[in-house]
């Protein structure tokens, strides 16, 4: 099964599983995965036949696969500008996470216009989708024209602020 499928229950079966050799968060229980209130699951990693089915690769009932599943309590979806120099050639997944550096101009003297300079907005942000897809599962380069991190209320400001006084570049973070 790929990101956003529905989960039904023709697409599991129960497997005989050695309990030490057991994942942590696996499903043990049809109804505890299928509940009787009759609402879908989505799928939010890619599944391959014969593994055990982990909750951390399906939404909560009830729950859609978008992006919104892919924010931690609290944190807010921003999307960043890019093009194939300020995104790191088309190479960002979600699931990355990148340092965000701005490129502006700075303050000048005697009334002239300052130079250019380059300043760390943030770093190790998690990107949590490429143009408008949350797939964990992307395998090729894609050269996109937005990347969506998580960040704080907080940063929201630094990053809308930098954003529209002048450019902001993606450094991929080892």
């Amino acid at each position: 099964l790929r990101y956003g499928e529905e989960l039904n229950p023709q697409d599991v079966s129960r497997v005989a599983w050695p309990s030490a050799a057991l994942p942590p968060g696996a499903f043990l229980k049809m109804e505890s995965l299928f509940p009787e209130t009759g609402e879908l699951r989505y799928v939010t990693r890619a599944m391959e036949r014969g593994e055990p089915l982990l909750q951390v690769k399906v939404t909560a009932p009830g729950a859609d696969a978008g992006i919104r599943s892919q924010l931690k309590r609290g944190m807010r979806a921003f999307a960043i500008n890019v093009d194939v120099q300020t995104g790191v050639s088309g190479f960002l997944r979600p699931g990355d996470r990148v340092d965000v550096y701005w490129t502006g101009t700075g303050p000048g003297t005697n009334g002239r216009r300052g130079s250019n300079i380059t300043r760390l907005i943030d770093r190790s942000l998690a990107v949590i989708a490429v143009d408008q897809s949350a797939d964990t599962e992307r395998n090729r380069a894609t050269i996109a024209r937005t990347i969506t991190v998580e960040i704080s209320p907080q940063q929201v400001a630094s990053l809308a602020q930098a954003q529209t006084s002048g450019r902001l570049s993606l450094a991929l973070v080892g």
